[in-house]
């Protein structure tokens, strides 16, 4: 079962996701946060077994994207999922229905059952080949008493507040404990029972679906877990990998593309490599070290940094993969001497939270960016051109920037896709990644960075949010 899902709300996207990966057994979900995002994955594929969308969204409606599968005859089966009611849909919505026995609307509340009942039947009797869907109880057998749960909300926490099971196979209905409520985990923990289990493929764990309900689980929001600064076990998990699993999703739910995200992957892999090379530089190292062992802003926005630095390469036809290595290895280094995520946030000296530090950390900060690149320069295994965009990284679009106030029009051409990607991922943990308000941002973004080698990466950003 393959879906597509459009909403721009992060938490309905969370909710119901996690409801349609207990309906199915094995299922593929695509998150869509706008009707034109969602028309660009449908002229990728448009091999889908349902849609379910929204309708009022930024950037491109459901009616949008409804017009698109009528324009392009998809024959997908179709959920106007939305707030407003079937006579307005009717009224501002003329042509839905437009093809007899594809289409079908729902209420949008956080009812799950409700949801679950009417995608079950919905399902049942419109996709080729789940007639059988509705007669197994309304779930899969497998299902009955337990509760899928991704694994990635799992990386980021080490006490769980209920039981967690591994299942031992895709097909099979046998589960094994592996977590006691109350218990204290890592990562590693949870490979290796994959691993003695032979279950290394699996995607989730599981916990028992009166849990699941009386949780509430969600993305964002994971109840049954809590991360105990206490209690941390005596190996530190991988938290670069941890955080790539992680932020993969989010960078994911904001459009960045697959392929982007598989990109900036491999930079920050051979950064892994390169830590645990013996001939590193000690210094970086150990800093770099300290940072792989947060789990904070600090280290989260480095990556999904590299993502969307990635992301507007692509889309500025800058396919080169040294290219997007530089900007990736300079994504991840380049706060890395700082220990304080609000400071990590700041990107003006001029800013009013800067005067609650002390003078010593103050000064700490002005330099970071020198001193970082010359650590990059020294280590000698980074590629040409990463010391540059880390010393600039703080330089802007008015010239007035930090440390060398630059001019625009003399700034390293990506440094500028940097500052812009930088600037981005800043603005998307201020509106805590609400899709809704990307529009506002990138046309804010277009007045600033409108001159100089800005112009086209700006381009690119407004590119990604768009149709065209």
């Amino acid at each position: 079962m393959k879906i597509l899902f459009v909403d721009d709300d992060d938490s309905i996207r969370d909710l119901f996701v996690l409801v349609l990966d207990n309906i199915f057994d094995q299922v593929q979900i695509v998150e869509c946060t706008s009707g034109n995002n969602a028309i660009r994955r449908l002229q990728e594929s448009s091999e889908y077994d349902l849609i379910i969308s929204d309708f009022n969204m930024p950037n491109g409606t459901g009616s949008d994207l409804y017009d698109f599968i009528l324009t392009e005859k998809i024959k997908t089966p179709f959920v106007l999922f939305t707030t407003e009611s079937h006579q307005s849909i009717s009224s501002i919505f003329p042509k839905f229905h437009s093809r007899e026995n594809l289409d079908a609307q729902l209420a949008k509340n956080f009812d799950r059952k409700l949801f679950r009942s009417f995608v079950i039947e919905f399902v049942s009797k419109m996709v080729p080949g789940w007639g059988h869907l509705a007669s197994q109880d309304q779930v899969p057998a497998t299902e009955i008493n337990y509760s899928k749960v991704r694994l990635p909300y799992f990386w980021r926490f080490n006490t769980t507040l209920c039981d967690v099971y591994l299942r031992l196979s895709d097909s099979g209905s046998k589960y094994i404990k592996i977590f006691n409520q109350g218990d204290n985990y890592s990562r590693s923990d949870i490979d290796r029972f994959a691993t003695k289990l032979n279950v290394s493929n699996q995607k989730f764990l599981y916990i028992n679906s009166k849990d699941y309900d009386r949780f509430s689980t969600s993305f964002y929001q994971t109840p049954f877990l809590i991360f105990d600064k206490e209690k941390i076990l005596g190996q530190q998990e991988d938290v670069i990998v941890t955080t790539q699993a992680i932020i993969q999703e989010i960078a994911q739910s904001a459009g960045i593309s697959s392929t982007a995200i598989k990109l900036s992957d491999e930079s920050v892999n051979e950064i892994v490599k390169i830590v645990e090379n013996d001939d590193f530089k000690l210094k970086l190292s150990s800093i770099l070290k300290r940072v792989r062992e947060q789990k904070d802003y600090l280290y989260d926005h480095s990556y999904l940094l590299s993502c969307v630095a990635a992301a507007i390469c692509l889309h500025m036809d800058w396919t080169y993969k040294e290219t997007i290595r530089k900007l990736s290895y300079a994504a991840i280094f380049h706060d890395i001497t700082l220990d304080d995520p609000i400071l990590a946030k700041v990107d003006n000296l001029d800013l009013e939270v800067l005067r609650k530090f002390p003078k010593e950390k103050i000064r700490k900060y002005q330099k970071h960016p020198q001193e970082i690149a010359d650590m990059v320069r020294e280590a000698r295994v980074f590629p040409p051109g990463v010391d540059t965009i880390i010393l600039q990284h703080h330089e802007n679009a008015e010239g007035n920037g930090f440390p060398h106030q630059i001019s625009p029009l003399k700034l390293y051409p990506l440094v500028a896709v940097f500052i812009i990607a930088h600037d981005f991922i800043n603005r998307l943990y201020e509106v805590d990644f609400d899709n809704g308000k990307y529009e506002s941002i990138i046309a804010a973004f277009q007045k600033r960075y409108n001159t100089g080698h800005f112009k086209k990466p700006m381009e690119a950003l407004k590119k990604m949010y768009s149709s065209s």
